[in-house]
């Protein structure tokens, strides 16, 4: 067998404009220049554990889920919330704030000390039309921090002990938040957030007079989830999308038969299809793999056959091993060391015409926002023990 396209797998290389895929065979190594784009800057979680900038057209290798780091696609988003860092711009009530008081989660003096000073001390900032709230919370060294955030009715309790542990909890008098997320970072760094559905002041509270906390990075967006860290300073600012495709790859990529192989994890489920595609661009000839629009399942097509398989999983924001294998009258499905699903009738592509990679559906839709932590493109039908041995877990 050969793995004619090897992406990620803890082997990692990226340069303005490229993600760097590479070819292997008989110990000759070849760069592939996967062709990436996003029109703005971004932050990602670097392998020392801490959040850094990113540039314009930079891709963005991510440790936040892997130690062998995963290659992150995100949509568009904002950060509505104005000063994201800089906490004296809000409003402070029976409380105070210290700014640039200890280290961040991006190694910089930029963590703010929040201090109640009554029963009920908090800040706030107004911004409209945001959906998801998340912040990073340290507690204060030596005492067991209490805090609580909360938008429009709905809001997290939590209380962060003196060893800097975190537990979670719903505070008196407001509704559970949906989707709670709870992320830990270096340095007793972690990120909270949830969802909600309408919009209001972004409140920070405490409900005991003279307790401390660290805060950093508040963040505000439309949609259910919370994305990558975007820092404002004065007005809002947006993140654009991710986006990466090659074409070209005709001579790394066997249409009579082969192997399609990721281990991906979805950003969140969103009732969205997102695939990762081996194609000619139309929807003629294109096969893919995806995360379908029904919660947590599985989906591929094989035009070719006319076929699709499909397989339900506990969680597609978890990692999993998946491989698609082409070939006249024989195609199957592996998920995490299992064959889940097969066929040995359909046609297969005629040759050369499997000619490109995208993170989408072949044809432009089902964009794929998502972590993918290994990629491989195998030029022959793998058989189904090299399929099992491949896609375990």
């Amino acid at each position: 067998m050969a793995e004619t396209i090897k992406l990620g797998n803890n082997n990692w290389a990226t340069k303005e404009g490229n993600m760097l895929a590479y070819n292997d065979e008989n110990g000759n190594f070849k760069s592939i220049e996967l062709d990436f784009a996003r029109s703005s800057s971004a932050t990602v979680l670097k392998r020392n554990g801490l959040i850094s900038d990113v540039a314009i057209n930079e891709p963005r290798v991510s440790f936040e889920d892997s130690v062998n780091g995963a290659f992150k696609l995100e949509p568009q988003s904002t950060n509505l919330i104005p000063y994201s860092e800089d906490f004296s711009q809000w409003n402070i009530q029976n409380s105070s704030i210290s700014i640039n008081s200890t280290t961040s989660p991006n190694g910089q003096l930029k963590g703010s000390l929040f201090t109640s000073l009554i029963d009920y001390g908090y800040i706030n900032i107004t911004s409209s039309n945001g959906t998801c709230a998340s912040i990073f919370v340290k507690g204060f060294e030596g005492q067991s921090s209490v805090g609580s955030l909360v938008i429009s009715g709905r809001g997290i309790g939590f209380t962060i002990n003196n060893e800097g542990l975190l537990t979670i909890n719903n505070p008196i008098g407001y509704s559970a938040a949906r989707n709670l997320k709870v992320k830990k970072y270096s340095n007793g760094w972690y990120r909270v957030s949830f969802d909600w559905n309408s919009s209001a002041a972004y409140l920070l509270a405490s409900s005991q007079a003279n307790n401390k906390f660290y805060i950093f990075g508040a963040q505000l967006e439309e949609g259910s989830y919370a994305t990558s860290y975007i820092p404002t300073t004065g007005t809002a600012v947006t993140r654009t999308y991710d986006s990466i495709n090659k074409t070209g790859l005709s001579s790394y990529i066997n249409s009579i038969e082969g192997v399609l192989y990721l281990e991906m994890s979805a950003l969140f489920n969103d009732g969205s299809a997102r695939a990762i595609s081996l194609s000619d661009g139309t929807n003629t000839n294109r096969l893919y793999i995806s995360y379908n629009a029904n919660s947590n399942t599985i989906f591929c097509y094989i035009s070719s056959a006319s076929l699709t398989f499909s397989h339900t999983i506990t969680d597609t924001t978890v990692f999993q091993k998946i491989a698609l294998k082409y070939k006249q009258n024989d195609f199957s499905l592996f998920v995490n060391g299992a064959k889940v699903d097969s066929s040995l009738s359909g046609s297969s592509f005629p040759l050369g015409t499997l000619d490109r990679w995208a993170s989408d559906s072949g044809a432009g839709s089902s964009v794929f926002y998502g972590n993918i932590k290994d990629l491989g493109v195998y030029n022959t039908a793998l058989t189904d023990l090299e399929l099992q041995t491949l896609t375990t877990i």
